[in-house]
């Protein structure tokens, strides 16, 4: 037990609570709990009530100030977390503290949660900055940033070349250094209805009065550009869950805050890909797949509860959609295809089909319309 009295509750929160700094050392770090579980048995058992009341209301409010001090600290943060998780435990196990404590462990569960949370929106924060570069914007297979859509220039350049046409003769045309080949089999995707592709994904068009030109999509990214990657959110992840591994916060603290943030990363791409119509394509579901890849590895190789993967089964379902759209070549097929994909709601599914982008020289089969998706 710790002997004090009232007077002395002013120096041991001090002490214990807001001049107490971050260690890793395995027998320091719950110094703080051990303190002030201590002092709370000589309250209980050999002092008052109101001794005891009084120290925890102080307990709890240093430590709500502590973490507002410093909101982005999370090392600050997951070093209060475990310290109070300690200290909870004991005021549980202990019978007589346990039966004396409850209205105010109720109160310190409460400063338990809004702390966990805080690194939740803290994470949710930094990933924010760099979600868009990293997961619908990094290129995993090189030349995916070059592919072609019909809506974007085929058929209006194929409009140009008409107008081109009263004044020209068909074989000035067609040997024009810019007409491009609608009918190429050179580019991303291939055909569809083979099954095949091919890596020669068609160059981007430049001027050909100029040899100094440097077409925009052959430029180097810029530094920004080349650092982030998926990469760099599993990066951050890592070094989150190493702090909380370090702090010997429990392991369901732990998945619970990595199970929001997953759910985060999978819900706000989900929703930037469904509402932005450029995205919505072959090519760059084949992309953001792959990029959500590896964060299903990282999850893996740091021997997560496979539960998590669950939270990207709603994105993973509008990706296979994007995949497969345009090879639905009846009916059936489609309503065989909307089985599979439980997780998606007929608005999700008809915003996809009616916002398809075709590829060039991508397969277009009769079916589905937007009016085709499951009844809402």
């Amino acid at each position: 037990m710790f002997v004090f009295s009232s007077k002395d509750i002013k120096h041991i929160i001090e002490t214990t609570i807001t001049t107490m700094e971050p260690t890793r050392s395995r027998s320091h770090k719950p110094i703080p709990a051990y303190v002030l579980f201590l002092a709370a048995r000589f309250a209980h058992y050999f002092s008052s009530p109101e001794l005891l009341e009084e120290l925890l209301e102080a307990t709890i409010l240093a430590i709500k100030n502590v973490i507002k001090a410093k909101p982005e600290d999370m090392t600050l943060t997951a070093y209060w977390i475990s310290n109070t998780s300690v200290l909870l435990h004991f005021l549980r196990k202990d019978v007589g503290i346990n039966q004396a404590t409850d209205f105010h462990q109720m109160r310190i569960e409460a400063l338990l949660l809004d702390m966990v949370q805080m690194i939740v929106v803290d994470a949710e924060r930094r990933i924010e900055k760099i979600l868009e570069p990293a997961m619908l914007e990094h290129d995993t297979i090189a030349g995916m940033d070059e592919v072609k859509f019909q809506s974007d220039w085929a058929f209006l350049w194929r409009g140009s070349m008409s107008k081109a046409s009263s004044k020209n003769n068909t074989a000035k045309r067609a040997s024009s250094p810019l007409s491009p080949n609608l009918t190429s089999t050179s580019t991303f995707a291939g055909s569809a209805a083979s099954g095949t592709s091919t890596p020669n994904p068609p160059r981007p068009l430049t001027r050909t009065s100029s040899s100094s030109m440097v077409p925009l999509a052959n430029r180097p990214p810029s530094p920004r550009q080349r650092r982030i990657s998926p990469r760099t959110i599993t990066t951050m992840l890592s070094s989150l869950l190493f702090v909380m591994q370090t702090y010997d916060i429990h392991p369901d603290f732990i998945h619970y805050v990595l199970a929001q943030l997953l759910y985060y990363v999978s819900t706000e791409v989900f929703n930037r890909m469904i509402s932005n119509k450029k995205l919505l394509s072959r090519s760059k579901a084949l992309q953001t797949r792959l990029n959500l890849s590896i964060l299903e590895d990282w999850i893996r190789l740091n021997n997560l509860p496979s539960k998590l993967h669950d939270q990207f089964a709603p994105l993973v379902q509008l990706l296979q959609l994007l995949q497969v759209l345009s090879l639905q070549e009846d009916f059936p097929t489609w309503i065989e295809t909307l089985k599979k994909l439980e997780l998606l709601n007929p608005t999700q599914v008809k915003r996809v089909v009616s916002a398809y982008r075709f590829e060039v020289n991508e397969y277009r089969a009769d079916g589905p319309s937007a009016n085709d998706g499951p009844e809402t």
